[in-house]
């Protein structure tokens, strides 16, 4: 059997308003028959998508391949089950609600093979994995390969994973730096990605909406993830609210979690607190003694030293007076207009 350059893995569980498109963008690539295979596991949709895979494999056969589990669950498994039934000499991970350009997989499977690369296109924590092993990775931006479609409930189709089970991959992503990642820089800023952005998103309004013994479990876990992965040593470049956050989770005070997540829902950016040249974000918890939470959590930046300038002497406000800026600056390109300049004004133009 002819190997397939490119196999397209779709996990799908009740995606019915944005799957057909996503079905179309794969039967409408511009890859010759036979080059191209779609593997895609329903994972116990009960929105009528299970038939509509059927339609698709019987419409096009040797292109679509199904595989029906009973039992849905997070994205992770219906992915890893494609991915070991995938034969194709690439791999891409397409959303059951997004959708391909129409020449995406053609342009990629030649760019990859022009250029020897190991990684075009993939997933988390498989892709940092992968980019961190990979000898070249190549991104042609020349052309919009992936269409994520945001749905109208904001959502993609991994955000149905738990938010234990999205912490595990954050987790997971965060292991395979530490093991792969260069100290330094490129481990930095793999740290600010989660750190910044991933973490902090959980600890938003839909953190409101879980109940306590759940929400004091995402505290804890979110706690020793701080610790293991050493996220203080990258606070200095994490906006305040996110650190903040962060802090309050692994001090596992959800109730102060909660406030916290309300007072921006409803505020927005908080006043600025000046204290000397110092300037903190003045949210409720700042300095409020039953947190003890530090002030670096709140600093938003420091005022700079006055630099002390000496007064204008009589032959420098002359100078400056009566030379106008543009002849000045004109006049300081000649040696001997400098040397004159420079005397009479003390270098200071």
């Amino acid at each position: 059997m002819t190997v397939p350059d490119v196999t397209v893995v779709v996990a799908v569980h009740d995606t019915v308003p944005y799957l057909a498109a996503c079905l179309d963008s794969l039967v409408g690539q511009s890859l010759e028959p036979g080059r191209l295979e779609v593997v895609v596991v329903d994972d116990g949709s009960t929105d009528g998508g299970e038939v509509l895979l059927d339609e698709y494999a019987a419409r096009h056969p040797g292109v679509f391949r199904v595989v029906h589990q009973p039992d849905p669950g997070g994205p992770a498994g219906p992915t890893d089950r494609g991915a070991d039934l995938a034969r194709g000499r690439y791999v891409l991970f397409l959303g059951a609600d997004d959708r391909l350009g129409e020449e995406a997989l053609e342009r990629l499977v030649a760019a990859a093979d022009a250029w020897g690369s190991d990684v075009v296109l993939s997933d988390r924590p498989f892709t940092l994995e992968a980019c961190l092993r990979a000898v070249r990775v190549s991104v042609p931006a020349d052309y919009d390969h992936y269409v994520l479609v945001l749905r109208e409930d904001r959502g993609n189709a991994t955000e149905r994973a738990s938010v234990l089970d999205r912490l595990r991959g954050i987790t997971a992503l965060q292991q395979v730096a530490a093991e792969l990642a260069d100290p330094g820089e490129e481990l930095d800023a793999i740290r600010v990605r989660s750190f910044a952005w991933d973490v902090p998103r959980l600890l938003q309004d839909g953190f409101l909406l879980l109940d306590d013994g759940l929400q004091r479990r995402v505290c804890a876990e979110v706690g020793r993830m701080i610790e293991c992965f050493g996220a203080r040593a990258v606070y200095d470049r994490l906006p305040v609210t996110a650190r903040l956050r962060l802090e309050l989770a692994a001090a596992v005070r959800p109730g102060a979690l909660r406030d916290q997540i309300r007072y921006e829902a409803a505020h927005g950016d908080p006043p600025v607190v000046a204290v000397g040249r110092r300037r903190y974000a003045g949210y409720p918890a700042f300095r409020d003694a039953r947190l003890g939470l530090p002030d670096g959590l709140f600093l938003l930046g420091e005022e700079p030293l006055p630099v002390d300038v000496p007064p204008l002497n009589l032959a420098q406000q002359l100078w400056r007076g009566v030379v106008p800026e543009q002849l000045r600056r004109g006049l300081r390109r000649h040696p001997v207009w400098r040397r004159l300049a420079n005397s009479v004004n003390g270098g200071r133009g």
